[in-house]
């Protein structure tokens, strides 16, 4: 069962989301069940907050609240609820462009002005959020997640090449074989958090054992995929060729 959220502060539009996804849950039959709709910010992160979970959340992007409108309550959401659908609801469809201006990773936005069109997006939205959730039941990948000024990145641990730190204090780059992203953290508590597959060669590289293609270990360099090149510090030589032989020794016995 997937949980759904609304904030909405005029209560015509609050009654009319209510209505058509309700409708449109059970013609679909989808798993979905709307857990709170409200005109308060505060209800609903004091709700969030005491029961965590990966939740649908329709917002108002335009809220009257003293504390809150859409995006800043978005940002909050994103702090217990990092991988949920948050889709924005405006009169204003030039408010939609905000969104990314405010780094939130809103899925979808819906304006209201227009009937035909606004059931027809809490449809497609609806729609997409089921499609995404079931091929995610088939990925069963691991997913690390960062978070970049409020913008949060699921990137795939496969993926990751390796984590290095940078001259900035208590930043971290994290290379992949599309991207390379920069944020603050520390690569200590990272490598506790990537586990095993993950090798701690060097006081500022935390490196994939599976990404490593050769080392040189009289030169102290390890070369990995992406033509990524890091340093091994000498006294984790040993310890780095025992870890790709066991490696090693791990694949063969998968292939046999």
């Amino acid at each position: 069962m997937v949980q759904l959220i609304i904030c909405e502060d005029q209560t015509i539009f609050r009654q009319r989301l209510v209505s058509e996804i309700e409708k449109y849950i059970m013609m679909s039959q989808y798993d979905i069940e709307i857990e709170l709709a409200t005109a308060y910010p505060s209800e609903v992160l004091s709700f969030i907050s005491k029961k965590p979970a990966r939740r649908i959340y329709f917002l108002d992007i335009d809220l009257q609240d003293d504390d809150y409108d859409g995006f800043s309550l978005g940002k909050v959401i994103r702090q217990y609820d990092p991988r949920g659908f948050i889709i924005y609801v405006t009169t204003h469809d030039e408010l939609a462009f905000e969104t990314f201006k405010h780094r939130v990773e809103a899925m979808d936005y819906i304006v209201k002005d227009e009937a035909f069109y606004f059931v027809k997006q809490i449809k497609e939205c609806l729609d997409s959020v089921v499609t995404r959730l079931s091929s995610e039941l088939t990925d069963d990948r691991h997913y690390y997640t960062v978070e970049i000024f409020s913008a949060v990145h699921h990137v795939p641990v496969d993926d990751i090449i390796l984590v290095e730190t940078v001259h900035s204090t208590h930043r971290v780059l994290l290379h992949t074989h599309t991207q390379s992203l920069e944020f603050f953290g520390g690569i200590d508590k990272i490598g506790e958090e990537l586990g095993k597959g993950f090798f701690r060669a060097h006081r500022s590289y935390l490196l994939h054992l599976k990404k490593v293609k050769s080392v040189d270990f009289k030169e102290r360099l390890v070369f990995l995929q992406g033509g990524i090149i890091c340093e091994v510090a000498r006294a984790k030589k040993k310890e780095l060729r025992a870890a790709l032989n066991k490696l090693m020794h791990q694949s063969k016995e998968l292939v046999d």
